[in-house]
């Protein structure tokens, strides 16, 4: 069986690989550079005042809703109240430490 030599052919578009190649590089950086096109604007309007209180939306909206997860969530109920009371407790070492620390002085 001998070798047919010709254009290599793209099964999905019937167009000569090297031009879908090449087409597809071309789209490909085009998206690239709209990408970062895209980025540039955002990231400027985002420095502005406005985008400050934007940022600051988003951040609490974030937040409130990690906040609704959480205590939908049994095992972050249960690791929030460990954290929680071992914070009390350290707070409650921390004011002794420092009432101690007082008397001492006196």
């Amino acid at each position: 069986m001998a070798l047919r030599s010709g254009v290599d052919i793209d099964v999905v578009t019937g167009q000569p690989r090297e031009t879908v190649e090449q087409t597809n590089r071309v789209r490909v950086r085009a998206q690239a550079e709209a990408h970062v096109h895209r980025g540039s604007r955002i990231r400027a309007a985002l420095a502005s005042p406005e985008g400050s209180v934007l940022q600051e939306t988003i951040a609490q909206q974030l937040a409130d809703r990690i906040d609704q997860l959480v205590r939908q969530d049994e095992r972050c109920a249960v690791l929030l109240n460990l954290l929680s009371q071992w914070t009390h407790d350290l707070q409650v070492g921390r004011r002794m430490a420092i009432a101690l620390m007082a008397e001492l002085e006196e």
